[in-house]
């Protein structure tokens, strides 16, 4: 199975809105410059030629743009909260704001996250970003497309062998509000529904036989695990509290029941459950909240954000030590954990990024700068987020400090042409060997301001990094 350490599109509100702790978010302007008036009434009049158009096609009425669009130039910050949507200075929380057991987004808030931030958040400079900027930029031979889905966002992907597994759902206030999980042989090209409805802002793990996911519960959200032809569903959880994470053959997840938290790490291969930790939610310091579990090649990784003024913690269990391990945060009440290969890697607010490998003792800095946003590190290689609002792109960076630029797709053979500009947001990643998969969602500027899903094209791109790139 691909290694796929943390959900994404969950993380997609964080990983794009890092960086806003620099500054505040202004309030959405009421009232706008004369010159500021002419560029909305302009952009008004198109996107009402995209209502009108739509509204033949599907008989459907839009909503006025202007009841739920707020103003552009309010939003041209990063928005920085700690999820994914990041920075240095002032964070808002409403972006990451943790889900209570039994509480779900729709669809569209989630897509709203994702596509959205691409118009709202400036991304981390690639120059702050690395970690050394003495070394030239390679770029690596064109990605190959994996899929392609119209009309639709792929909101969390995941591989195992031949096998290509994806929750998708779509993008503004007309679209479907359920998130099928689909299954495509790649060998055949067949693909298969294997469940009706999901909640992608959970994540999703897949192994060459079975499907994990998460879906709505009675009292809370459920997680569920699948064989890739529909049968011998298996409830593992009915109280999922934070997105799960899978390396290899392993899914780990956090769960909430009453007082107590729990984090779980079960083997898909035998069906074997290991505790890896068993807390109560609320102790004499405080009570805290899990937001985020990661596996490494050692053991698993899990923060409890604080709820209140006490330090947030990072804690860590190889998995054959008898007990965590624990950093505690001061100052911090949502710190940010980013999937890794060699143990915790976590964003500390006013510390920068930190690595704590199983390996080591200590928490060592990784990467400062108010501008720099990572999205993991996996055996060596560290992937970044650059680029601008609406063209956000990706850059590798090997042990010897040389950075690769990760090719990302301008358009596609399904988006239009006469839209005007097209912008991107990576939805989600995964890592398998050298081989680095993302799921883009292309979208026309003007689309993605008024909040329709006209022109909506995602793809999977799969790019090899090449081994003489990590040598020199």
């Amino acid at each position: 199975m691909g290694t796929r350490p943390q959900p994404r599109l969950a993380r997609l509100g964080r990983i794009q809105s890092a960086t806003l702790r620099q500054r505040r978010v202004p309030q959405t302007y009421d009232r706008l410059t004369p010159a500021r008036n002419r560029s909305s009434r302009k952009m008004r009049r198109l996107s009402q030629l995209i209502h009108s158009f739509h509204s033949r096609l599907t008989g459907v009425v839009e909503i006025p743009e202007h009841r739920f669009r707020a103003s552009e130039s309010s939003m041209d910050t990063r928005l920085s909260s700690g999820t994914r949507l990041h920075g240095s200075g002032v964070r808002v929380l409403v972006a990451r704001m943790p889900l209570r057991v039994g509480s779900t987004l729709p669809p569209f808030l989630v897509a709203a996250l994702a596509l959205g931030s691409a118009q709202m958040i400036r991304p981390p400079s690639p120059t702050a970003a690395s970690l050394s900027t003495s070394h030239s930029q390679m770029v690596v031979q064109p990605p190959r497309r994996l899929l392609l889905v119209r009309d639709r966002l792929i909101q969390a992907f995941s591989t195992a062998g031949p096998y290509l597994t994806w929750e998708q759902g779509g993008f503004g206030l007309r679209a479907p509000k359920k998130s099928p999980l689909m299954h495509r042989d790649q060998r055949t090209g067949k693909i298969k529904q294997l469940a009706a409805d999901t909640l992608p802002q959970f994540g999703l793990a897949s192994t060459s036989t079975q499907v994990v996911y998460a879906t709505r519960g009675g009292s809370g959200v459920n997680l569920l695990s699948v064989r890739r032809d529909g049968t011998h569903r298996i409830l593992l959880t009915r109280s999922l509290a934070a997105p799960l994470a899978s390396r290899g053959s392993f899914v780990a997840w956090a769960e909430q029941s009453g007082p107590w938290q729990r984090v779980l790490v079960r083997n898909m291969r035998s069906g074997r459950e290991w505790i890896a930790a068993r807390l109560r939610r609320c102790d004499r310091k405080g009570c805290y909240r899990i937001d985020s579990v990661t596996l490494a090649d050692d053991g698993v990784v899990f923060d409890r954000g604080a709820i209140g003024r006490q330090p947030s913690l990072i804690m860590r269990r190889r998995f054959h030590d008898t007990r965590p391990t624990i950093v505690r945060l001061p100052n911090d009440p949502q710190p940010d954990l980013a999937p890794s290969s060699a143990g915790a890697f976590y964003y500390w607010f006013q510390h920068g990024w930190m690595r704590w490998d199983f390996r080591g003792k200590r928490p060592v800095t990784t990467i400062t700068g108010t501008r720099s946003w990572a999205v993991s590190y996996e055996r060596g290689r560290l992937l970044l987020l650059a680029g601008s609002r609406c063209r956000p792109r990706l850059v590798v960076q090997v042990p010897s400090g040389r950075r690769i630029a990760i090719p990302a797709p301008l358009s596609t053979p399904a988006s239009p042409k006469g839209f005007g500009r097209l912008c991107r947001s990576m939805t989600d990643f995964s890592w398998t060997g050298r081989q680095l998969l993302v799921a883009w969602s292309i979208l026309p500027d003007v689309s993605l301001r008024s909040h329709t899903d006209v022109g909506l094209v995602s793809v999977v791109m799969r790019t090899t990094i090449p081994t003489s790139a990590e040598k020199h």
